[in-house]
């Protein structure tokens, strides 16, 4: 499909902005760096991570999948042990949080030194992301990969470019290809949270091959993962990992409030409590999955298709970091690139893209309220998918 020549002056200041953002929290990110005993720390307040903090938790569980009971670890105080046996008394607080199906992907990176593993995870992410996007004409790749979520991704090490090529190759392909999509959405399951509407999507489209080929994937994994380290890693997260899981959200620390994009944590950082934040945010959930199913009922143009399956993602789940934003950051320079909006329109979809700071920042004066920015977002996009399938 090719691009329409719209919005170019808004695209080159997003490139302009985006950039200067992304190259100033790089610089001053770099700045926190220190050597300390071997290892490359960033300072983070009264403690200390390792740079590439949540790439170091899936290095550690590719290291634990080459030794005996690996799930042993999903024990919170016998990993924060293990961490300071490795690392020292006051290193930051960390937990395994993700399903064990993760250490098939990790074990390979887990053979490797830290530093050259880091290097490989980073630059390979965003490689499988455009290979998976390489097809979209039009696409400003540097406005994904300048973007405030992508600078998040960068410094936390974490998987969403990888996240974003699974959820947005099996999109583009799960009409010509649904067996090939179904394998892609099954291996979401590594991260299901981001995962939430796509079996309403798939089932409003009547895609059965792709939805039952995701569920024999993810069982697979199960399966997989059951083959090469026992039962006992799947008991271990299900009864140590998620438990420890809930507390994060149960009790999270204000810098996880500024980081979690979700109206559950924004309800959470305005002194709601944990159980009407968690019913008024499964209301929410529900009402996306409502508008997906029958957003999706009827054939609609793929660009505003996937801006608003990204939005309403992003709305039903109450487990969403900076980071995850990358998917709404893709969709929006998808849509700059291919359709003309009035100023009004540009300027939402501006204050999407930049939706991780601008976040971070409310939260950090006390003013929550900016995590359902995705949903005018994702009304503009049901709005404009509809009357583009009416003409």
């Amino acid at each position: 499909m090719q691009a329409l020549p719209s919005q170019p002056e808004t695209r080159r200041m997003l490139r302009f902005t985006g950039g200067f953002c992304f190259l100033f929290l790089a610089l001053a990110w770099m700045a926190s760096w220190h050597w300390q005993g071997g290892w490359l720390y960033e300072g983070v307040g009264t403690c200390d991570l390792v740079v590439g903090r949540d790439f170091f938790q899936f290095w550690q569980m590719g290291r634990a999948a080459w030794q005996p009971d690996p799930g042993r670890f999903y024990d919170f105080g016998h990993y924060l042990s293990a961490l300071h046996g490795q690392l020292g008394a006051g290193y930051c607080e960390q937990q395994w949080s993700y399903p064990p199906s993760l250490l098939l992907f990790a074990a390979p990176f887990g053979t490797l030194p830290y530093l050259p593993a880091l290097l490989l995870w980073s630059l390979a992410g965003p490689l499988v992301l455009m290979h998976f996007a390489r097809r979209d004409d039009g696409l400003d790749a540097a406005l994904v990969l300048l973007s405030p979520a992508a600078f998040f991704c960068l410094i936390s090490g974490q998987n969403s470019f990888f996240t974003l090529a699974l959820i947005y190759g099996g999109f583009t392909l799960r009409r010509q290809k649904p067996a090939l999509a179904g394998v892609l959405f099954g291996l979401l399951s590594l991260k299901p949270q981001l995962a939430l509407l796509l079996p309403v999507l798939l089932i409003a489209e009547r895609n059965w091959r792709a939805l039952g080929i995701a569920a024999l994937t993810a069982l697979a994994l199960v399966v997989a993962v059951w083959a090469a380290f026992g039962w006992d890693a799947w008991a271990d997260y299900l009864t140590l990992g998620l438990p420890e899981q809930h507390d994060i959200l149960a009790r999270p620390p204000r810098n996880i409030m500024a980081c979690m994009v979700t109206l559950f944590m924004d309800l959470r950082a305005a002194g709601t409590g944990y159980g009407a934040a968690m019913a008024l945010q499964g209301l929410l959930a529900l009402a996306m999955a409502v508008a997906t199913y029958r957003f999706f009922r009827a054939r609609r143009d793929e660009t505003w298709s996937f801006l608003f399956f990204a939005a309403a993602s992003l709305l039903a789940t109450p487990y969403a970091m900076g980071y995850d934003l990358l998917g709404l950051t893709l969709a929006i320079a998808l849509v700059l690139a291919r359709h003309r909006l009035n100023p009004t329109q540009q300027s939402l979809l501006v204050a999407g893209f930049f939706l991780p700071l601008l976040h971070y920042a409310a939260i950090s004066f006390h003013l929550p309220g900016t995590a359902l920015l995705p949903l005018p977002i994702a009304w503009l996009a049901w709005r404009k998918g509809r009357e583009m399938a009416e003409r």
